[in-house]
């Protein structure tokens, strides 16, 4: 909160010419140096900008001095008022605008559209670069909030400045995610989820994107911000004492597709036209432990609304009849037993009883199963010869062995091609498959050169991906990262979780938009 009586006392030192004539006397009366005093001069002509409901006194323009007399500086830009939360409204669309920066009005217009048919509020929140003392464009004005607002009971719009060049705008901001979800203005978009207990969900972190160009230095820091720079916005909705959150990034042609009021449109800066998805790429599945109210809400109302042309699946074989993990854990591996889950004949005709399901409930889509670490665990199982004592797989095991020698394919797609699925295309490690600019065939379980892999290695490639593999959604740069589908509790998690139950959705266009399904409900 500002001190206003500090700053009017500033102002009256300040503006004393003739007892304080130069910029060191101000510094000396304000127990300060004169770079201190100027770095104080500078916020003053700051909130004479931003915050002109504290009607400070005007500021003397101490390089402007004449012999006719003493010029003030005042605020250029008269702003009503800062806007509040319309409570009555149920959807927000918040985005960000820098200081001083030219407003892309065509994304605007495309906001303003978007705002219109879905009765939601459109709001504004400032990003300051350096030092700058230039308002924010008039046009923006109505929509324009300089201070922090709660939405619903779980999210806060938080006014903590993040230097809009931060290559990483959320890092150190977890300390503000102790109480509700967190929006900062931030010209990137990106979110990260923050881990909570197995009673509650994961609270989030994102950025806005912006409404404005950049307008920063001529620096390294720079340069990859105005790379990073995003047009675009985020959507709250607010449901039954929930929310749900969707990103609205601009492409090229500053429009973006959203699917609020249960069909998918693409919102123009000239008007609505019906939008199309390319592809649902799901949070990992792990056939057997797929959450039930994930696996309904994405095959009887996200499919059958969106309509995607391929849907993608990462984890699709679970691996807990052969899994290495628990081999020598007497205790797990007799309730596997007691339970049936030891035999891998049953869990192969469980994926391929699943597979048909889903092929039934996909409107004709394609179905993609990416390379992955469960998927090979059934592969590890076989090289490493585990079979040779577990009577129970050995002729199941020994049946995929030779064939894998015959055929070079993996043992899943193997079992899967046996038992009749021969239209799901299996996707092999480092085979290239991109919609629309989106690099799809990553799990991201194997980084780069090897290494692990995380959202934030996958960024430094320069390319547009998805992946899956952390069950924590993201959105690193160019790199987001879809949730699970399992449930947020599993046997083997312990501790503190962000795990989240999270679709990514690709449009027509190369647009992404993070899709969170909670207790079967995925949007407002």
């Amino acid at each position: 909160m500002v001190n206003k009586n500090y700053w009017i006392k500033f102002a009256n030192i300040w503006n004393d010419y003739e007892k304080h004539p130069t910029v060191a006397d101000v510094g000396t009366a304000l127990d300060t140096t004169m770079s201190g005093a100027n770095t104080k001069s500078r916020k003053y002509k700051g909130y004479l900008k931003s915050k002109p409901e504290l009607k400070l006194p005007p500021l003397l323009d101490r390089k402007k001095i004449t012999k006719d007399g003493l010029v003030y500086i005042e605020h250029e830009v008269e702003i009503s008022k800062s806007q509040s939360i319309d409570e009555t409204k149920s959807r927000y669309v918040i985005t960000c605008a820098q200081y001083g920066a030219d407003v892309n009005e065509e994304y605007l217009e495309s906001l303003k559209l978007y705002c219109d048919k879905n009765n939601a509020q459109l709001i504004i929140m400032p990003t300051r670069y350096g030092a700058s003392e230039d308002p924010i464009k008039p046009i923006l004005n109505e929509y324009m909030t300089y201070s922090g607002h709660f939405i619903g009971d779980h999210v806060e719009l938080n006014t903590a400045a993040i230097v809009p060049t931060a290559v990483n705008p959320l890092t150190g901001m977890h300390i503000f995610s102790s109480n509700k979800s967190q929006i900062f203005a931030h010209p990137q978009v990106a979110m990260e989820t923050v881990g909570r207990s197995d009673t509650k969900l994961p609270k989030v972190m994102m950025t806005t994107g912006a409404v404005t160009y950049p307008l920063y230095g001529f620096n390294r820091a720079s340069e990859i911000a105005e790379i990073r720079h995003s047009f675009g916005a985020v959507v709250v909705e607010i449901k039954d004492g929930m929310f749900h959150y969707r990103q609205l990034i601009a492409d090229s042609d500053n429009s973006f597709n959203d699917f609020a009021g249960g069909e998918v449109l693409k919102y123009t800066p000239d008007g609505i036209l019906k939008g199309s998805v390319d592809s649902l790429v799901c949070g990992d599945w792990h056939t057997g432990e797929t959450c039930e109210k994930v696996g309904t809400a994405t095959y009887t109302d996200i499919v059958p609304m969106l309509k995607p042309k391929n849907i993608i699946k990462h984890d699709f074989f679970n691996g807990h009849s052969v899994s290495h993990h628990d081999e020598r854990n007497d205790v797990v591996m007799i309730k596997k037993a007691e339970c049936g889950m030891d035999c891998l004949k049953t869990e192969l005709d469980l994926c391929s009883f699943e597979l048909s399901q889903i092929k039934h409930k996909s409107n004709g889509a394609n179905i993609y199963i990416v390379a992955s670490n469960h998927n090979d665990h059934l592969d590890q199982y076989i090289a490493e010869k585990r079979y040779d004592k577990d009577y129970k797989n050995k002729m199941e095991a020994i049946k995929l062995l030779v064939q894998k020698i015959d055929t070079g394919k993996t043992a899943f797609e193997l079992a899967m091609l046996e038992r009749g699925h021969d239209d799901i295309i299996f996707l092999k490690r480092d085979e290239d498959f991109t919609r629309h600019g989106v690099k799809l065939d990553m799990h991201g379980d194997i980084g780069i050169n090897g290494a692990r892999g995380s959202a934030a290695s996958f960024n430094r490639i320069g390319l547009k991906s998805v992946i899956g593999h952390v069950h924590s959604p993201s959105i690193k740069g160019e790199c987001f990262a879809v949730g699970t589908s399992t449930r947020l509790r599993l046997g083997y998690t312990k501790g503190l979780t962000g795990w989240l139950n999270t679709h990514c959705v690709v449009y027509d266009n190369g647009q992404r938009q993070m899709i969170n399904i909670i207790n079967g409900v995925w949007h407002g």
